[in-house]
């Protein structure tokens, strides 16, 4: 006969219980949103590597593209339902470019006098802001700054000619202003589901850019983990083309694109704040830019493209 230690039993089941009890302790939902504090400030550095791939008139027009820009994120207030007043100040960038018309490299932390106007405007952007208020859902309800923000980037390229000055700054205040940006802002901050949820569960998003390259992007988030006050999600997109939006205007010629693709990778989620302290998405876009107007041409031109690259993301709470 076996004897059984019955107090030894108890034990046992008594740690199975409050493993049990620690499993749906970890299993609990969680609700993902912005927890923001007044006074709070976040280092983020974002870096964009692309690979721009065309074939003008079956030449091949290959484009390999490095953008890093770095910021302050200051939280200035927080409202009384959680709505944040916060200020992004540009901190650096870098930029660096190679292609059939040479290549063209900038580093705001080691400034070289040059000529290029894409550089010189670049050298404008550190230390000017732009404020937002974004509610504890992510949503952006309102972006300001953007238009002294071109006005000194117009500067800082010092065309000669006031006309196409004029011009320049025109496409640039309608098609990359504040409206834009706010949307830009938003594919990084609209990315809460509206209810608790458990790990493995799924959200979606759908984003309308109508400025800029307008595109459709149809998002969906799953919850993998959560750890250390972590949550880890993984990220799927849909790049899908608007191909009613209206055409882009740059220097009397009209630019469509028909881009369409995917963007998939991860992000780490802080719980108690809400930020994603790290982030990374592959993309592969491909399809058609199309034309018209271009000096010397007498109809629409349009060629093949594709766009391979990786966005990256980085947050750290520094106060």
């Amino acid at each position: 006969m076996v004897l059984v230690n019955v107090k030894k039993l108890g034990i046992v089941a008594a740690a199975l219980g409050m493993s049990f009890i620690a499993i749906a302790a970890d299993a609990a939902p969680v609700k993902l949103q912005l927890r923001l504090q007044k006074g709070d400030r976040y280092s983020i550095q974002m870096a964009t590597d692309q690979a721009i791939n065309q074939s003008i008139l079956g030449r091949p027009q290959n484009t390999n593209q490095v953008v890093r820009i770095g910021y302050l994120f200051d939280v200035i207030d927080v409202a009384a339902d959680g709505t944040s007043t916060v200020k992004m100040t540009y901190k650096s960038v870098q930029f660096k470019q190679s292609g059939p018309n040479g290549a063209i490299a900038y580093d705001s932390t080691r400034p070289a006098p040059g000529t290029n106007p894409l550089t010189a405007s670049l050298s404008t952007l550190v230390g000017q802001s732009i404020s937002a208020k974004i509610t504890p859902a992510g949503t952006v309800r309102e972006v300001q700054g953007i238009d002294q923000l071109i006005a000194r980037m117009i500067s800082g390229m010092k065309i000669p000619n006031n006309a196409v000055k004029a011009q320049i700054e025109n496409t640039l205040r309608s098609q990359f202003g504040e409206e834009m940006f706010k949307e830009l802002f938003s594919q990084s901050l609209d990315i809460y589901p509206t209810q608790p949820i458990n790990v493995g569960d799924s959200w979606s998003k759908k984003m309308t850019l109508s400025k800029g390259f307008p595109m459709t992007v149809e998002t969906t988030y799953t919850l993998k983990a959560v750890k250390n006050n972590i949550a880890t999600v993984d990220i799927s997109s849909q790049v899908k083309p608007s191909p009613n939006a209206p055409a882009l205007q740059i220097s009397g010629a009209s630019l469509k694109q028909n881009l369409a693709g995917t963007q998939k990778g991860s992000m780490q989620i802080q719980l108690n704040t809400g930020m994603v302290t790290q982030s990374q998405v592959n993309q592969d876009i491909s399809g058609k830019f199309q034309v018209q107007g271009l000096p010397g041409a007498s109809q629409a031109m349009s060629w093949p493209v594709s766009v391979k690259g990786t966005v990256s993301i980085e947050q750290t709470l520094i106060r």
